[in-house]
């Protein structure tokens, strides 16, 4: 799962420090993102105004590089269902390949993008080998109990799914580790991550949320939170100490 800013959208923020040989880096750079990540969009309109978004921040990098292009960089990641790093494509199944499958349990990763579901498919259920789970973009409300039997499942993506509340039924569980309900209609963040007790990294970015609930205390693996791009407002900010958190991002919050 993405849990930063596409490769070809850093190195492009890197290269705005750079003032020298922009007209030949930045056309290769254009060019060659497919070589970076294979790029899944909900609809041809989302595409077309991505690559609109990028020709944008090409231009304003190479007239003027110092200029803040961060609004633009987030709307065009905003764009993007998955990318899928060049290392990892071919790792993923799809949901058609799901349902033909006869091995599940060699499945590892899937990913169910911009499907019209409102419920984890009942075949995931016999991938007892899978490692991550993404169902951004489909209308997924609800993490049901049943997932706490696949003992390997680290990383679950619910991201991009215009979702106002997520249901955890889980009860507790031991495997999950990274949670992605990024750029959702989230106005708080769900108490029922509490119960993923060997959870690590949790991104609630591009949301609606308006504070750091209390119960964030006890998560007590928790290692990073990005609530970056919420209405987080500085007197919002309550979090308990937390031993092992090192790394909360909130920027471009109401601080």
């Amino acid at each position: 799962m993405s849990r930063g800013l596409p490769v070809s959208l850093m190195l492009m923020k890197m290269l705005k420090f750079t003032r020298f040989y922009f007209g030949v880096a930045l056309v290769i750079l254009i060019s060659s993102d497919n070589l970076f990540a294979q790029r899944i969009f909900r609809s041809k309109a989302d595409s077309v105004e991505h690559q609109a978004v990028m020709r944008q921040i090409s231009e304003n990098l190479r007239t003027n590089p110092e200029n803040d292009n961060e609004d633009l960089y987030r709307r065009a990641e905003s764009l993007i269902v998955k990318a899928i790093p060049v290392h990892k494509r071919g790792t993923y199944t799809f949901y058609r390949e799901l349902l033909r499958s006869d091995r599940p349990d060699t499945i590892t990763r899937v990913g169910l993008y911009n499907i019209n579901i409102t419920e984890i498919p009942p075949e995931i259920a016999k991938c007892t080998n899978l490692i991550e789970l993404d169902i951004s973009a489909c209308r997924i409300k609800r993490i049901p109990e049943w997932l706490n039997k696949l003992d390997h499942l680290e990383t679950v993506g619910i991201g991009k799914s215009q979702v106002k509340k997520l249901k955890f039924e889980l009860g507790e569980n031991h495997s999950i580790k990274f949670l992605d309900v990024s750029h959702n209609n989230l106005k708080k963040v769900p108490k029922g991550i509490t119960t993923l007790k060997s959870l690590e990294y949790l991104n609630v970015s591009g949301n609606r949320i308006r504070r750091l609930p209390k119960f964030l205390r006890d998560c007590s693996r928790l290692f990073y939170l990005n609530l970056s791009y919420n209405r987080v407002k500085r007197n919002a900010i309550k979090v308990s100490s937390n031993p092992n958190l090192r790394g909360i991002n909130l920027s471009h919050n109401k601080l």
